[in-house]
């Protein structure tokens, strides 16, 4: 036993020490983020490609985009999963978001503690799609970015200049043997050219990120969930209070957190996707409010951007409304197939719940039907205790070690959620109930202790109860992406004769891989929009350069 406590007391040591380390070391991530296009319509999805180069041998996966106005405001985000420390994903914009110039930016959670960290950021325009017409935009005069761009080395071939709709395009890409072992990243997109994009006099780029005075965590496999918690009444922080996080499920989840000086939180979410549904807690204080603000995480720049207004000209006018009515039709012929990001998905860590085997397992249903769950304690509960007295109600379990009633009541949950008021339990019934699990004996959860368990799992799962019990929050959550099925533009489209081929972007492709060759050729059908197209190959080399090359053709 001595032996144990020893070994586990040296990988403790080993683990602080790791971390400490960690901590102090500069941040040496940073991450590369490539789009399908430069410009969209509101209510469009931006594809991106993300590419990690970092130095040290344990680094984060978990990568950050999100789309900010030029006052840094923040609009929304995606967080997605890097394999191999390649990355791709998707956001969203937001439908109802006005004509002008956006960015987005890509870092990992780990950048934010380090002041020499750099993020990258990509100028992004939206034209609202409800916009009649556009005569002016709002709009950078200059960015100040710093990107190492290397000179083109790669030769685009394809069979002529000119195109007609529909047509295959059969596009060759030579790649000198001397490259081959330096790139990190190879990508290809082909798009419609949009004249005043093109012509805005700002580039993508790195910024210096705002520090973080907290603690570094690697994002790894999951994310950092952060919170503060306020006194309901003076707003003042509450330092010292146990909160606790749940997510209601068949095996559900339960963490704590004791708050710091600040009243801030921490809780990590490992191989979660999709949207949580977080319940967020304090221990009862009978003396107390509470109010708990969840933070969405988004980095910080704060570089103030000088802006003018920039008058559109005849073609640049001509290509925005060809560009805003296709966005129009494509809606009707053209329906994204995108993951359903309200779903979540929480792999279960362990067969059974953060609380351990149950002594016993009752499912209520399976019996005669029992009108409360007063009944159902004394039917089919055989070592709890159930009392009402007056305005109060107490149930307690039998403790099998020592076959004694325990002095205090269980940990209870209703759904997976700790629940501290036995009220909320007596309008169940046998039939509201899929089942009960009881755990007769203590049982410990880090550093807290139990006087058994009593679970009660509802057969609709509906959470209704939440808004009577003081003092409990719910907050839907974004994690991490999930993997990305199916892209809307793809290259060998196979489009029926009476739907039209509405596509802006009609090549994204991640071109390096196991297979690499430096002489590649990539296949895309062109769609029914007319006008000029611009194919891009955009590598990032082990040493941090970018390269990029770009051939245009014409559709007539």
């Amino acid at each position: 036993m001595k032996q144990q406590i020893k070994i586990i007391l040296i990988l403790f040591l080993l683990i602080n020490i790791c971390f400490v380390v960690r901590a102090q070391t500069p941040a040496s991530e940073k991450v590369f983020l490539i789009t399908d296009r430069i410009s969209c319509v509101s209510g469009d999805t931006v594809w991106f490609m993300t590419d990690l180069a970092t130095e040290n041998p344990i680094h984060s996966n978990i990568i950050h985009v999100q789309l900010d106005a030029e006052d840094n405001r923040h609009i929304t985000k995606s967080i997605i999963k890097c394999l191999n420390d390649k990355g791709n994903g998707y956001i969203v914009v937001p439908d109802s978001l006005s004509t002008g110039v956006y960015f987005l930016k890509a870092f990992t959670n780990f950048q934010k503690y380090f002041s020499n960290s750099v993020i990258t950021v990509k100028p992004l325009v939206v034209y609202n799609r409800f916009a009649e017409s556009i005569v002016k935009i709002v709009a950078p005069t200059q960015l100040n970015t710093n990107i190492a761009v290397v000179p083109s080395v790669f030769r685009i071939n394809t069979q002529k200049q000119v195109f007609k709709p529909n047509e295959k395009v059969s596009l060759n890409i030579s790649t000198p043997d001397s490259l081959k072992n330096n790139i990190s990243d190879l990508i290809i997109s082909a798009r419609l050219i949009d004249p005043f994009s093109e012509n805005i006099s700002i580039e993508s780029g790195f910024l210096l990120i705002n520090q973080t005075e907290e603690e570094p965590v690697l994002e790894n496999d999951g994310i950092l969930i952060t919170g503060q918690i306020l006194n309901a009444e003076t707003s003042e922080p509450e330092p010292g209070i146990t909160v606790m996080l749940s997510i209601a499920d068949s095996i559900p989840y339960f963490d704590y957190y004791y708050s710091d000086k600040d009243g801030y939180f921490h809780f990590f979410l490992k191989k979660v996707s999709g949207l949580a549904d977080l319940i967020i807690q304090p221990a009862p204080n009978p003396d107390k409010t509470f109010r708990i603000k969840l933070f969405d995480n988004f980095a910080e720049t704060g570089e103030k951007i000088n802006r003018e207004e920039i008058m559109i000209n005849e073609k640049q006018a001509e290509v925005i409304g060809t560009i805003l009515k296709t966005s129009r039709y494509s809606r009707y012929f053209d329906v994204p197939e995108l993951n359903n990001i309200q779903e979540f998905i929480k792999p279960p860590r362990f067969k059974h719940p953060f609380y351990g085997k149950p002594t016993t397992t009752v499912y209520p249903r399976d019996y005669v039907e029992l009108d409360n769950f007063n009944e159902i304690s004394k039917e089919l509960l055989q070592a709890s205790k159930y009392r009402e007295r007056k305005d109060t109600i107490s149930l307690k379990l039998i403790n099998f070690d020592t076959n004694d009633f325990f002095d205090s009541e269980p940990f209870m949950l209703l759904d997976g959620i700790p629940i501290f008021d036995t009220k909320l339990l007596i309008s169940k019934n046998s039939e509201s109930i899929d089942r009960i699990d009881v755990l007769a004996e203590e049982r410990c959860f880090g550093d807290m202790n139990f006087d058994g368990v009593l679970a009660v799992y509802s057969y609709d799962n509906k959470l209704n109860w939440l808004n009577k019990v003081p003092n409990l929050f719910r907050f839907n959550s974004q994690t991490v992406q999930f993997p990305i099925v199916k892209q809307n533009h793809n290259y060998e489209i196979n489009k029926e004769p009476n739907i039209p081929d509405l596509r802006k972007v009609i090549c994204w492709q991640r071109l390096n891989g196991p297979d690499y060759d430096t002489n590649r050729q990539v296949n895309f059908r062109l769609p029914d929009i007319k006008g000029n197209y611009l194919i891009t190959i955009t590598t990032i080399t082990k040493t941090g350069n970018v390269i990029t090359d770009t051939k245009e053709i014409e559709v007539r």
